[in-house]
């Protein structure tokens, strides 16, 4: 046993270098499942099939899709207002690009229906192609 000293104490001496690392502690339980997030901030969505035929289990607010009768041509009607729109190839069912226009073209263009979005899409050195695709709208 140590006594106790008398007087005052000196200054704290400068701080040792860190020791070694402790060992990794057990793993954790799994946590429970979180809730469903909040759905995606787009107004609407379509998935259009290389066919024509819209996928109904993949889009949202868009009630039909159909070719004009020209390959590469789908016309759309979108059920909600929207500013812009962004669409893609679906890569599954081909290659190339598409370009969304909406306004007075898409009567004329579509002349049966109630479409209000005409889709064109192509491939490489083919003007209109029937692709897949897939649309974006907010």
């Amino acid at each position: 046993m140590l006594k106790k000293l008398k007087g005052n104490a000196g200054k704290t001496g400068p701080t040792g270098p860190a020791g070694a690392a402790g060992a990794a502690g057990a793993k954790g339980e799994t946590g429970p499942k979180g809730e469903t997030g909040a759905p995606g901030s787009a107004v609407a969505y379509v998935h259009v099939l290389k066919t024509g035929a819209l996928d109904t289990a993949n889009s949202k607010n868009v009630s039909a899709a159909y070719e004009d009768g020209t390959p590469g041509l789908y016309c759309l009607n979108v059920t909600v207002p929207f500013s812009n729109a962004v669409a893609s190839v679906d890569f599954h069912e081909g290659s190339g690009w598409a370009n969304v226009q909406r306004g007075p073209e898409v009567s004329f263009e579509c002349g049966k229906g109630t479409a209000n979005v005409i889709v064109a899409t192509s491939a490489e050195k083919e003007p209109l192609s029937a692709q897949g695709l897939y649309i974006s709208f907010n």
